[in-house]
């Protein structure tokens, strides 16, 4: 499935080796390599992946390369995902191998497009670099702990670039803002996976919303690439007062053949709350229809409206307190799923049975529930609240608007009066 580019073209670094070393004809010296890994099939792949490659030259000649990759964990924990929502899941860098092998693993072996792109860093600072990562790679040193936006290959790479420069690629690029939030991020890199993209909608909170300046948004490969590109360091032949773009031009080792793996951002949670909002009209128009021969009907639709919504809210207030990933902590969601509906289910069983009266706090809870969704609904209309999509507050509205129709329908009939329970 991947055309492979030829050997030459794996190594073509050769040719953005400079004069300069070029005419120190046989001495030895280092240059530093950003490798770029587009998105692959697997979940843990979508959003791309990158490398710093180690280059020794003897002239124009590579003589070895070496591959260093903080994107590595121990694969087969069987903790590794609740680890992660923990907040402890420990990620280390590795050394894939050689530049050959490397290309090897992600191109043939993950189907994945692959890029090189030379750092201009001068001979010092690629030594420096090279030495940090060969300290940094032993067994001692290596582990850190993993954070899906701060901590991951892509921000550790651009951490270790930014110290080399002297802090020159913050100072750039933190003036200018993103236009994307992790939000949009995941939509783009999670296209495929509607399950995954509808759970990061709905547990991660405000934080993935939030406009970010383009130096903390480097957490997804293809953007550093880019912005890396533009900015401008000391030309590392010592030209006076002349700069050169941190990054030189990209060169294909690998290419995926046949179309785009992502060619657009997923709409899954706005089809989800669609679907859901479909099924809850069908069986409130169904309860309508059938209230004054039966509760079974009623009982369905706030049996089924309750259990989604509370089940899905309680996940919400359990992830905000416990999760050691602060990304789960201020879900305005927390307004829009309420993890108290699922004291709707009791009541709806009976009724499914065509047994039992309403109970009497049920009216007042249906008030409440109207008020404080449509308080979230206009907030987020609003834009005071600003996680998407608005379809949730919309469906949770259309629920509370639906169960308080039914409620009020079903106290003046003879199927379901009023109680004391």
């Amino acid at each position: 499935m991947i055309r492979w580019l030829t050997i030459g073209l794996c190594l073509s670094f050769v040719l953005s080796a400079t004069p300069s070393a070029q005419a120190e004809g046989g001495k030895r010296r280092t240059e530093i390599h950003l490798i770029t890994m587009g998105p692959g099939l697997p979940l843990f792949t979508r959003a791309g992946h990158l490398s710093l490659m180690v280059a020794t030259l003897e002239g124009d000649k590579p003589v070895a390369t070496r591959v260093y990759n903080y994107g590595d964990t121990n694969w087969q924990d069987p903790w590794l995902v609740a680890n992660f929502f923990r907040g402890k899941l420990d990620f280390f860098l590795s050394v894939s191998g050689t530049l050959k092998q490397t290309v090897e693993l992600y191109g043939r072996g993950q189907g994945r497009a692959i890029h090189r792109q030379k750092i201009n860093f001068s001979d010092a600072q690629a030594e420096q670099v090279a030495k940090k990562l060969a300290l940094e790679a032993r067994p001692e040193n290596r582990s850190y702990r993993y954070h899906h936006i701060e901590q991951i290959c892509t921000t550790r790479a651009r951490d270790l670039i930014d110290e080399t420069t002297g802090g020159a690629v913050r100072a750039q690029l933190e003036k200018q803002m993103s236009d994307k939030t992790v939000y949009d991020d995941v939509a783009w890199a999670f296209s495929g996976h509607p399950y995954a993209v509808v759970a990061a909608d709905l547990f991660f909170g405000r934080a993935h919303h939030r406009e970010r300046d383009l130096f903390s948004s480097l957490y997804e490969p293809g953007r550093m690439s880019r912005a890396l590109a533009t900015v401008q360091v000391p030309d590392p032949r010592g030209a006076n007062n002349k700069t050169v773009p941190l990054l030189g031009p990209r060169h294909p080792l690998a290419e995926r053949v046949g179309s785009p793996l992502i060619t657009a951002p997923s709409k899954a949670s706005t089809v989800f709350a669609l679907a859901l909002a479909l099924l809850l009209f069908a069986l409130g128009f169904d309860a309508r229809r059938r209230l004054q021969e039966s509760t079974r009907y009623l009982g369905a639709f706030v049996g089924v409206g309750g259990a989604i919504f509370g089940l899905i809210g309680v996940l919400i207030v359990l992830l905000g307190l416990l999760s050691g990933v602060p990304e789960f902590g201020a879900n305005e969601f927390v307004m829009v799923f309420l993890a108290t509906d699922l004291v709707l289910v009791p009541p709806a069983r009976r009724w499914w049975r065509d047994k039992g009266a309403m109970p009497s706090w049920m009216m007042r809870y249906a008030y409440g529930r109207l008020a404080l969704v449509a308080l979230a609904t206009l907030l987020a209309l609003s834009g005071v609240f600003v996680q998407r999509p608005i379809a949730y507050p919309l469906l949770s509205l259309g629920f509370s608007v639906g169960l308080l129709i039914l409620l009020r329908s079903a106290s003046s009939s003879s199927s379901a009066e009023p109680s004391a329970g």
